[in-house]
């Protein structure tokens, strides 16, 4: 599909006929994802389209602390609590864990060139990096229950009206 999207804008006809039923799909499941599934025209969402939605809440202490383990495998870290760190980070995405263990890790490299000596990275820097940043999915599910309210949309997305942090 070309062209500029254009919030709410209907689907055009022909694209319609495209999303059609299809005679040679056995076998074939189509997987869509969107930060914003209240600009998606309600086309997408009759039976035998995108009729079925699975929503990923943020991830909870224990997913943390897997998610955190995994980072730690890929930046070397000298003393590292994960279940600290996760205490931490309530409300903090996959994305926005590896932007921390990232940004402390240039802080740490940043600090043993200006100290001409070796700075570890620690949990106490990876929390120091936590505090600077500011987890924007609290943010985005304010807009995304706002708007899907607005789209008459709420019913089919009941996940994120039922969202508990821990």
């Amino acid at each position: 599909m070309g062209g500029v999207a254009r919030p709410n804008a209907p689907l055009p006809h022909s694209e319609q006929r495209r999303l059609g039923p299809v005679q040679c799909a056995d076998g074939v499941l189509v997987i869509a994802a969107t930060s914003a599934p209240w600009l998606l025209d309600p086309a997408f969402h009759r039976p035998g389209r995108f009729d079925r939605k699975v929503y990923f809440s943020l991830p909870d202490e224990s997913e943390r602390i897997d998610i955190i383990r995994v980072l730690r495998n890929r930046i070397p870290v000298a003393d590292l609590d994960s279940k600290v760190v996760a205490s931490h980070t309530a409300g903090f995405t996959g994305a926005e864990l590896t932007s921390i263990f990232e940004a402390a890790a240039e802080r740490a490299i940043a600090a043993s060139i200006q100290f001409g000596c070796f700075q570890p990275l620690t949990t106490a820097r990876i929390l120091d990096e936590a505090k600077r940043l500011r987890p924007g999915a609290n943010q985005w599910m304010g807009i995304a229950r706002e708007e899907l309210g607005k789209a008459r949309l709420a019913n089919c997305f009941v996940e994120l009206f039922e969202n508990k942090q821990d």
